[in-house]
């Protein structure tokens, strides 16, 4: 019988359990202490060096020893992100494998959740911990992101500092590992404005930094509400920024805020924040003087900076007090008066740590007894437009064999290095009391020390002086009149910037360069204070003027002012273009169907790519989802900055599309217009097409697809055949009442000209007025503004006139002196082509044809002459036309191995030359791709005369014949193709012997020809070869007869003792020398175990003996190498037999293709099929391209009927 069950106690139940909570308070405690450990550890770690794998084994299996009562925590459907975190912790720490994860976690299911775990189990063929993890996300759901790092980039605070930390905790939790700098510049940047500035102000080192600095300032911003202070001070908002003129209305001679401004930096400042602090603050410090009144003006101290003597400084860092007010100062100290200050600071100043501009000076005592020293150049500064006087000369110099740059300067009376080269070339210290310098601003600072005996080269001269150590800015040394007394009499050039003295006996010139003008402009001041509006918190900022090139100051800013008012011209293209009288359409040829081209294949990260440009146009309102039966493909092409533009392949689209007439504005006729301008701007549009909408009706025919849907594009997309003439019709409308006027237009490239300065802002304002009016944007980066010089349509414009682009010929004019024959056979073949336009060109060429004979290349000045004289005439008239756009263009274009040639020509003239040599990265490309380069080069390279119009390019690789019809395949079809969509032209196949201009223009880079090095063997055996031959019969023989009658055995003779065959060296087939010569053909590196053939003829180029070639096949038999290493080169034969004769007419036929024929009527291609048993025949003619399915359907037709 069984056992029956006894129940245990209660107080055996009682103790059971105090012993298992005895054990958890134990594991609790050890996992504590675990954890200080590891803390401490880590803190320690950025000072020791990382521990060792065994270290960290050891550690965790001591906490698994210690944590082994731990268990894994229970799940009921609430947050699986963090149990799934906790769970994963728990495995990794126990060595869980992954079988048993799955037990348990069966384990830790709480309520309802088992029922789906067994479900989930019986359900599932794989059972992993990821498909389980994958399984509980999509079950239960929880706050897992599909893509947390774009989620975590665009977070913003909308709330609380606490609520916004928890929501950026639990997406950067989901981020995996990130550099931390990454982190913190995501979580200030979703800060809420304000706090971002002033969190900004104190630069943490990490996030938790930031996180604690914004807590504690939202809790100071909600106390100041709680105290009934009112808004925070933003600059802009107090009673100074309502004053009747803004920051920029000043100009000279209104009132006194300019000369104030140029003399001290801070009083615009002071004054303002005074004002605001009236009636914001409640500061009890005295008002000071207005703006324009010197009455408090302290000559001492021009700029308003604070001299804090070094006693103070001293104690006010023991007390920890602030050096503005007597309050404690401490990271988010703010001082009761908040100040607005412009702080305007020269290149050879700093700013301390704590912010402000502190000037330390010496005890009193030793001040009174220092010297003081000045140097006059340190600190000036101001606002200003005419250029301040120059007494300095910058320069370079050398010490220690480390380039310095040295200031000359008399305005200084000592000379002054700087610490940081005393630090780092090591100089020599002497001792010295610090004595206060004088600077150019009025206020003083204190030197650090002094160098003797420093020695500096000084362009041909070597100098020797002594400076004192001092913190400048901007250069290294500064040598002043102590210095300059030292050279006696000096001619000063300031206009050249040049000085001339005698010293030790040698005549020395130093030329130096003017030193910039950093003038602050009142460009940067409207930057700065459009900066500080926006801004609720002081920011200190450094900022660069904007200036068009050419343009003086007064001239460039009011090309800013007008710029601004404009810059919504410049911004960003956001929606869809408004809705304007010309819009594009697409009519398709009589009786076409639907055009459909299925997609290309991506790789996957392609696939990524398209995905999201696809979003980001569906965003846009570009594009939207599309039911049509139009479908194009679309391939991806790599821009220059590495990110990808996508495409849509429109080819077959524009096949069957009526081609639009509208006139395309000629070149010529444009730049007829611009006579007698002076000044030029030009504007872009960016992304021209995407501006103009496409008409409702025809919006389905430009549906494209991608792998994972169909969309259709709302405006004008890339790629269609028609969409340059209506751009340009738009263009052409918008602009009627001033084309030809002052402005001109071709495509999205937008010119405007006028004769004098006044007219010019006056016409660009015009200009930008209409394209605001209609909602056009411009690029900015590509603009260009109030040129004197611009470069437009291939054309140099100026006020002297339109000028061709240099470009066009610069291919031929700069070309390489020939350094060999074949350099100058490759420069006749181009000039040679042009001969018939070129009077007396072979007299011309002469001294070139002579240096093409044999052994006849030696460059001498007759040749040079005509070098000179060819390139001249085949860039100038009658070889060189201009341009006729009534004429079709033509290209032709040509690669070599190492760059790509064209020609534009029209009636065999040429009219433009382009050469290009080849990058590193594609000199190991194929000839097809080499030669498809060539022709997309060309036709991008002369864009503005072919776009809108048909043009015939002539290349010599036949393949890309069929390049408009073929399907894309490969990578570089996509980076090529996506540049000629829009193009309309044909190619043809020109033999390559015809294409001699530009493959000319493709060979101009190659290098000279390679020397070729021949290895040859050099005989000392001489007695031992003579002996071996009159030991053989058969050879003594023949050289007994040869020396009674040399004619009586042809082919061979004898020179200087040794018999020879046919010019080659004779060896007895006995002789033992065969076999080293066997081995050096065939076995050396130089022979490379070549086959029996190739060694053969290598050997019989200059050695004989009979049996030769079995000899050499025997050896390369027993060659233990190639028996291991080759195989034979030829495939078998196989079983070859004729085919049975057949028993009926027509019962086997053969068929083939006759191709490459001249064309007639269309055809160039024959099919013939011939019956085997009666030889009928039958000839269809072809067009190309044919395939299978037309073939079929072709023999149907004309045989089976």
């Amino acid at each position: 019988m069984p056992r029956a069950y006894k129940a245990p106690k209660m107080a055996d139940r009682v103790a059971a359990v105090e012993g298992r909570l005895a054990g958890v308070e134990e594991s609790i405690l050890a996992l504590r202490e675990f954890i200080g450990a590891e803390i401490q550890r880590a803190v320690a770690s950025r000072e020791t060096p990382m521990p060792s794998a065994a270290t960290v084994t050891s550690q965790l299996d001591e906490f698994r020893l210690s944590a082994k009562k731990v268990e894994l925590p229970s799940f009921n459907g609430d947050d699986p992100v963090a149990w799934i975190t906790r769970a994963e912790t728990y495995f990794e720490v126990q060595r869980i494998s992954e079988e048993v994860r799955i037990q348990l976690t069966k384990l830790s299911m709480d309520g309802p959740t088992i029922h789906w775990f067994n479900l989930w189990r019986d359900s599932t063929e794989e059972l992993s911990w990821e498909n389980l993890k994958e399984a509980m996300m999509a079950r239960f759901g929880g706050d897992r992101l599909e893509n947390p790092f774009e989620e975590l980039k665009e977070l913003k605070q909308s709330g609380t500092v606490a609520d916004y930390i928890a929501e950026f905790e639990l997406y950067s939790s989901q981020c995996g590992r990130l550099p931390e700098q990454q982190f913190l510049g995501y979580f200030v940047g979703g800060l809420r404005h304000d706090i971002r500035s002033r969190v900004r102000t104190f630069k943490p080192r990490n996030r938790y930094v930031a996180m604690q600095l914004a807590r504690d300032i939202e809790r100071e911003f909600s106390e100041e509400v709680g105290h009934g202070s009112g808004s925070r001070f933003k600059p802009g908002q107090g009673s100074w920024a309502r004053t009747q003129k803004p920051l920029w209305a000043y100009r000279e001679g209104e009132g006194k805020a300019n000369s104030n401004l140029t003399q001290t930096g801070g009083e615009l400042g002071k004054t303002r924040s005074s004002q605001a602090s009236g009636s914001q603050t409640g500061s009890t410090r005295s008002p000071t003087s207005p703006v324009g009144s010197r009455a408090n003006y302290d000559r001492r101290n021009p700029r308003g900076i604070r001299h804090i003597p070094g006693a103070e400084v001293n104690e006010r860092r023991a007390k920890g007090l602030c050096f503005r007010c007597n309050e404690r100062w401490d990271p988010l100290h703010q001082c009761a008066s908040k100040q607005l200050r412009v702080l305007i600071l020269g290149d050879d100043e700093f700013i301390n740590d704590d912010g402000e501009i502190v000037v330390l000076e010496g005890d009193s005592e030793e001040e009174k007894e220092a010297d003081e020293l000045e140097c006059k150049s340190l600190g000036v500064f101001g606002l200003s437009t005419t250029p301040k006087q120059v007494r300095t000369m910058k320069l370079e110099g050398g010490l220690k064999g480390a380039n310095i740059l040295v200031l000359i300067d008399s305005g200084a009376t000592h000379n002054f290095i700087s610490p940081k080269v005393v630090e780092a070339l090591g100089l020599s210290l002497v001792p010295s009391n610090p004595l206060g310098v004088k600077l150019g601003d009025g206020h003083r600072v204190m030197t650090m020390g002094k160098c003797v005996g420093i020695s500096v080269a000084l362009g041909d001269m070597e100098t020797t002086f002594d400076a004192y150590i001092l913190e400048i800015g901007g250069v290294d040394l500064i040598l002043g009149v102590v210095w300059l007394e030292t050279l006696g009499k000096v001619t000063m050039d300031w206009k050249e910037m040049s000085m001339l003295f005698t010293y030790k006996g040698n005549l020395v010139k130093l030329v130096g360069q003017p030193l910039e003008d950093k003038m602050v402009t009142f460009q940067s001041l409207m930057c700065t204070f459009r900066v500080i509006e926006e801004e609720s918190w002081p920011t200190l900022m450094a900022t660069n003027g904007v200036s068009a090139q050419g343009l003086n100051e007064v001239q460039d800013e009011a090309m800013q002012v007008l710029l601004h008012k404009f810059s919504s011209v410049f911004c960003d293209i956001n929606g869809l273009p408004p809705a304007r009288n010309t819009s594009h359409s697409i009519v398709l040829l009589h009786g076409t169907g639907p055009v459909s081209v299925r997609p290309y294949r991506y790789p996957h990260h392609h696939k990524d790519e398209i995905e999201r440009q696809i979003q980001s146009l569906l965003q846009q309102g570009v594009i939207r989802n599309s039911t049509s039966a139009f479908s194009s493909p679309v391939i991806l092409v790599k821009k220059k900055d590495k990110s990808w533009r996508m495409c849509v392949d429109y080819r077959a689209l524009n096949k069957v599309t009526v081609q639009d007439k509208y006139p395309i504005p000629v070149v010529d006729e444009l730049l007829d217009e611009l006579q007698g301008s002076t000044y030029f701007s030009k504007l872009d549009l960016k992304s021209g097409y995407h501006q103009i909408r496409m008409k409702e009706e025809d919006i389905h025919k430009t549906a494209f697809r991608t792998h994972e849907g169909h969309y259709e594009y709302m405006v004008m997309p890339f790629g269609l055949t028609n969409a340059p003439a209506t751009f340009q019709s738009v263009m052409n409308e918008i602009f009627k009442p001033y084309l030809r006027k002052f402005v001109l237009v071709f495509f999205d490239d937008i010119l405007v000209y006028s004769t004098n300065w006044a007219n010019h802002l006056e016409h660009l304002a015009l200009v930008l007025q209409i394209l605001l009016k209609h909602q056009f944007v411009a690029n900015k980066g590509k603009c260009a503004f109030g040129q004197e010089r611009i470069e437009y349509l291939g054309h140099v414009i100026s006020k002297a006139g339109v000028n061709v682009d240099p470009s066009k010929v610069d291919s031929v004019l700069q070309w390489p002196v020939p350094k060999n024959v074949k350099g100058v056979r490759g420069f006749l073949g181009l000039t040679g082509y042009y001969r018939k336009f070129i009077a007396n060109y072979g007299n011309i060429a002469k001294p070139l044809t002579e240096l093409t004979k044999k052994d006849g290349f030696q460059w001498n000045t007759a040749a040079e002459e005509a070098f000179q004289r060819l390139k001249l005439a085949v860039t100038s008239a009658p070889v060189l036309a201009l341009p006729n756009f009534n004429l079709p263009f033509e290209i032709e274009c040509d690669a070599s191995g190492k760059g790509v040639g064209a020609v534009l020509m029209q009636l065999k003239h040429p009219i433009a030359y382009f050469s290009k040599a080849f990058a590193s990265s594609k000199l190991s490309k194929s000839a097809y791709d080499k030669e498809l380069m060539a022709l997309v080069l060309a036709i991008q390279h002369w864009r503005h005369y072919l776009l809108g119009r048909r043009f015939i390019v002539y290349s010599d690789q036949k393949s890309l014949r069929h390049l408009l019809q073929q399907r894309i395949t490969t990578s570089n079809q996509q980076e090529w193709m996506a540049k000629l969509l829009g193009f309309d032209f044909e190619v043809i196949y020109k033999v390559g012997v015809e294409n001699k201009v530009a493959d000319a223009l493709s060979r101009k880079h190659e290098e000279a020809e390679v020397k070729t090095l021949l290895s040859y063997p050099i005989w000392t055996q001489g007695g031992q070869l003579q002996q071996e031959i009159m030991q053989d019969p058969v050879l003594k023989q023949i050289v007994e007869a040869i020396q009674s009658d040399p004619m009586s055995k042809p082919g061979f003779t004898i020179k200087g003792g040794i018999l020879f065959y046919k010019n080659r060296l004779v060896i007895s087939a006995k002789s033992p020398m065969i076999d080293d010569l066997l081995k050096d053909f065939h076995s050396s590196p130089s022979g490379g175990h070549s086959g029996y053939l190739r060694t053969y003829r290598r050997m019989a180029g200059t050695l004989y003996w009979q049996g030769m070639m079995k000899r050499v096949q025997e050896f390369i038999k027993a060659c233990d190498t190639c028996q291991r290493q080759k195989y034979a080169a030829t495939t078998p034969s196989g079983l070859l037999q004729p085919l049975p004769i057949p028993g009926l007419v027509w019962s086997e036929i053969s068929m083939d293709f006759i191709t490459n024929l001249p064309k007639s009527n269309g055809y160039e291609a024959i099919l013939v099929v011939v019956d085997r048993l009666s030889k009928y025949s039958h000839f269809v003619p072809l067009k190309h391209p044919f395939t299978a399915r037309s073939i079929a359907s072709i023999f149907v037709k004309e045989i089976v009927r």
